[in-house]
């Protein structure tokens, strides 16, 4: 009885002690969150004398006058009255308080406190940025270096508002109106207080850290810089000494000195300039010391960078030391080879996620847009499925031949009028649906028009989509013949957009046609199809406006369009119409695949799977596919015809040139000459992996070109093919 009482005693002190703990933490977070909105409120309170609206819309701040990013002080400056510093500070409401926080290679940190009246005294800290007047080249040189990196950092400041990113208030310079002077320009930037000092300080005192605690800052710092990385702003110099600790021990990433940010018309977004801190340094960076690399993307060195932090947080030592290994040539070699090691056991899932960020291969690295590309793509697909078209038409995509059915059997068909249904209009079968047409026009080519549409119900909020209308016109017996050709196709892209199902292909939501319910009518049959809409532009112009892509995106790209392919090859359907003009981008920069109003789609009862018809785009076509134009009941292989296609997609994509332009070849024979005879070259230098993978695709031989499945397996691509199909 009593060891039965004890243990129940035991049990209730245990569910008290819980309790109480419990109750610790909730208090301890709702102070902390008082303690951050009192922060936030305290900083909205900083009013400079002058609102200086800052353009961050598709600029460069290395390229703007100084002028343009901050407010310039000339002293003495008779017409405001300021004869000194002191008199600026003074105007601006600081007092400094002599109190040095921090000093680097570019300037100081000192304390501040914010002064007006009937606002309590708001602490702060001010970086100065002391840059001297050089008087010679290689001084002037170094001087415009110095300007560059504070007009890039408040430029950044002011264009990232995130809660683990410092909070910039207020900014100006401080420099002499006399033009001759040699007295430094000043730039000052004030932010909020990190009372807690640096995470290098914190680490030094405290670490290794436990796993929860690595867990969260690291959380922390990966939102900011994921936020940051959207804003198309890669930091550069992530370490421990540049992440502050605010009043309640949470992450803000500060010093944005040397960071890129990218104009929003710019695609390649690489780097050139050596920077950032040795032992953070990714070794693609670490190659433009020892003259192995030229160029580099700056977001994923951010993230070699984050992997860095991580491990020291866990590990309290450096993945690689410089000092400890010889040399930059040394500690590369150690990094691609992958020989780090931990001083104590970590658990699989932050082995997995440093194992990650320490790819030496920065194409294998991921991004830290992953998550937050996943969270726009559920969030659209949980858009899409919110759609729900009045009549719920079932097609009955098993083993049937698209061209052979009614077209009542694929999609729902209006008769107008209709007085069954009280639709009299087009628009009348629109407001049915909840479809409103918004424009512009989106595209336009041969068989229809490609319109802005807005999908609106009651307690859903608006969704936007693309509709593509195909009119087929109803002609005499003369036309009869290309009429059916059309409604054939329209049939077929109705029947291969709900048959596939792929992240990379474009979704269709609804589909319907309208038609005069007259017979003696010789108004068009119009084909409506409502799709996901891709809310930027398609690869063809993309490449027209920025030209050739670098050998890494041009292998995201690729493995994102052969990864639907190889899904549609596998649903046994054909698209014989792959061009640039046919992949669209999505908010993501991710490829979808669009137009299969040329495609094939085969039976699962048949086993010959060849085509007869001369369809698609001249220099996206196989040589076996124009050998055929103008003969009859010649036969080709459809997949096949496919490979070739995105052969010279990606020809197109590394090169900016066709492999075979009919154009400048001077018509189809000379065309099909070159291609027997492998007659293409490079307008630079490809690499020998998709060098080889081209030549795979472009064989003119169908019987020796690969299958989509077996491209995915090349060395050149199967890493990232790999990905792709993991994200997917």
């Amino acid at each position: 009885m009593c060891k039965e009482l004890n243990k129940l005693m035991g049990n209730i002190c245990y569910y008290l002690f819980c309790c109480c703990c419990c109750r610790r933490r909730t208090r301890n977070r709702k102070k902390d969150r008082e303690e951050k909105e009192r922060t936030l409120k305290e900083l909205s309170m900083i009013v400079p004398p002058t609102q200086r609206e800052l353009s961050t819309n598709s600029q460069n701040p290395r390229a703007m006058a100084k002028e343009e990013i901050t407010q310039c002080y000339g002293l003495p400056d008779n017409d405001l009255g300021l004869k000194t510093r002191e008199d600026v500070y003074k105007r601006h409401g600081y007092r400094f308080l002599g109190i040095q926080l921090g000093s680097g290679k570019f300037g100081t940190v000192e304390r501040v406190v914010y002064e007006r009246e009937n606002i309590p005294a708001i602490n702060l800290a001010c970086k100065r940025m002391t840059i001297p007047k050089g008087k010679t080249r290689a001084a002037a040189k170094k001087s415009q270096k110095l300007l560059n990196s504070a007009k890039t950092e408040v430029y950044a400041l002011q264009k990232l508002k995130h809660p683990h990113i410092i909070q910039c208030v207020d900014h100006f310079i401080i420099e002499s109106s006399d033009i001759r002077s040699t007295d430094p320009i000043v730039l000052h930037i004030f932010m909020q207080w990190a009372p807690k000092g640096t995470l290098y300080d914190a680490s030094n005192a405290r670490a290794p850290f436990n796993e929860s605690k690595c867990r969260l800052w690291f959380a922390q710092i990966l939102s900011a810089m994921v936020y940051s990385h959207s804003k198309r702003c890669a930091h550069r110099d992530l370490k421990l000494l540049n992440i502050l600790l605010d009043a309640n021990e949470d992450l803000l990433v500060t010093d944005f000195g040397l960071s890129r940010a990218f104009d929003e018309r710019v695609m390649e977004m690489e780097a050139t300039t050596y920077c950032g801190t040795a032992t953070y340094m990714a070794p693609e960076i670490l190659g433009i010391k020892t003259h192995k690399t030229v160029s580099y993307d700056p977001f994923k060195v951010d993230v070699w960078a984050l992997g860095v932090i991580l491990f020291i947080l866990y590990n309290n030592t450096y993945p690689y030391e410089k000092e400890k290994l010889g040399g930059i040539e040394k500690m590369v070699d150690y990094m691609q080879k992958k020989k780090y090691t931990f001083a104590r056991l970590p658990t699989h899932e932050i082995d997995d996620i440093m194992g990650q960020m320490l790819d030496p291969a920065p194409d294998n690295r991921p991004t830290m847009r992953r998550k937050r590309d996943r969270k726009e793509k559920e969030r659209t697909l949980k858009e899409l499925s919110m759609i729900v078209p009045p009549t719920q038409h079932e097609l009955s995509t098993d083993s049937q031949n698209p061209r052979a059915m009614a077209k009542e059997e694929i999609t729902t068909c209006y008769a107008l009028p209709d007085n069954d249904l009280g639709l009299k209009t087009s628009e009348d079968v629109y407001k049915r649906h909840g479809y409103r047409f918004v424009g512009p026009v989106l595209g336009s080519g041969k068989f229809g028009t490609v319109e802005r549409v807005v999908y609106e119900r009651e307690n859903i909020p608006p969704i936007e989509l693309a509709c593509k209308r195909m009119p087929i016109p109803i002609g005499d017996n003369r036309t009869a013949r290309k009429n059916k050709k059309m409604l054939n196709m329209a049939k077929g892209e109705v029947y291969a957009l709900r048959k596939l199902k792929h992240p990379h292909i474009i979704q269709c939501v609804d589909h319907f046609i309208i038609e005069s319910s007259d017979i003696r009518s010789t108004k068009p049959i119009v084909l409506h199809i409502f799709m996901q809409l891709a809310k930027k532009e398609t690869l063809y112009h993309i490449t027209s406006d920025r030209g050739p892509s670098e050998e890494p995106q041009c292998r995201l790209w690729f493995a994102q369009i052969l990864s639907a392919m190889v899904y549609s090859h596998n649903e046994r359907c054909a698209h014989r119409d792959l061009k640039l003009l046919n992949l669209l981008l999505d908010a993501n920069d991710d490829v979808l695949v669009t137009d299969f109003g040329l495609s094939r789609a085969f039976d699962d009862r048949v086993d010959d799977m060849e085509a007869n018809t001369f369809c698609g785009s001249p220099n996206y076509m196989s040589p076996e596919l124009l050998k055929i134009k103008g003969i009859k009941h010649a036969k080709y292989d459809p997949f096949k015809v496919d490979v070739w296609a995105l052969g010279v997609i990606l020809f197109v994509l590394f090169d900016n040139t066709f492999p075979y332009d009919m154009g400048k070849l001077g018509g189809i024979k000379r065309t099909i000459k070159c291609m027997t005879e492998r007659q293409y070259s490079f307008t630079r230098k490809p690499s020998s992996g998709i060098e080889d993978i081209m030549w795979q695709m472009l064989d003119p031989v169908p019987e020796s070109r690969p299958k989509m499945l077996a491209l995915s397996t090349h060395e050149w691509i199967a890493t990232t093919y790999e990905a792709v199909e993991a994200k997917g």
